[in-house]
Parts: structure tokens; sequence; C-alpha cells
């Protein structure tokens, strides 16, 4: 039979890429598209595991399944939020930007004592 679903993040209805789809103990995996959509062939009976990062959701396939084909949506737990894969255009530009000389910034490390603000900002005045 044919798994077929989609892999979301929380309550959201914007999928999520690259999650990993696989039945343990067996070669059978595959990954979700862009729009978290997925389809892998299984048995009856079968555990099916969705990792994303460091989570894990199952999905279990009844033993006594008729149909020749299963459907679902995997809900990841809310976290860190997915950012949509920037167009490739842009990811080219910006790897095209000249990189920034560190050494013409003052760059100073500011230290943040909640007991005696004025003397940190006497600190950093003196510098």
């Amino acid at each position: 039979m044919q798994l077929t679903g989609l892999v979301v993040y929380g309550d959201s209805t914007i999928g999520v890429a690259n999650a990993s789809v696989s039945a343990p103990g067996s070669r059978r995996t595959t990954l979700t598209n862009e729009a978290g959509y997925f389809s892998l062939p299984v048995v009856a009976g079968d555990r099916v595991a969705v990792r994303y990062h460091e989570q894990v959701q199952y999905i279990a396939i009844p033993i006594d399944y008729p149909g020749r084909s299963y459907s679902a949506v995997v809900q990841l737990l809310d976290g860190p939020k997915v950012m949509p894969t920037l167009p490739t255009e842009f990811q080219n530009q910006f790897l095209r930007l000249p990189a920034v000389n560190a050494s013409y910034y003052d760059v100073r490390p500011v230290f943040y004592d909640p007991k005696s603000l004025k003397d940190t900002f006497k600190q950093l005045r003196k510098k």
C-alpha cells in the first residue's frame, strides 16, 4: 500500500520541507518535498517515523487496514520556526557581496551588570 501525507509545523498549514519519512527496520525512506508532501510504500502494521531536526512523530498503519492507500497529516510540535527557502537568485547575489573587514569597526564587548548600570556606562565612555 502507498502512504501519502503532509508534514506541517504545529497548527499551521505551511508544509515542512526535507523531513525524513521512513519505515524503521526497512530500507524504505523518503524526504518531504518543498511543500511538505511525501509518498512512501508501506505494509499493514508498519510504524512509520517522521523526523525533522530533533523531533520524531510516528504513524501507525493498522494491521487490518483493507485499503491500498493510507493518508496522514503529521503535525510537528511548535518550536523553532521554519524560514522559507530563499530564491536562488537572492542566494547567489548574497554570496557575491564583498566580505566586511571586521577591523574597520570598533567592536568591543559590552558587559552588563544590572546592579551597577551607571558604572557600566562610565566604563564604556572611558574607552
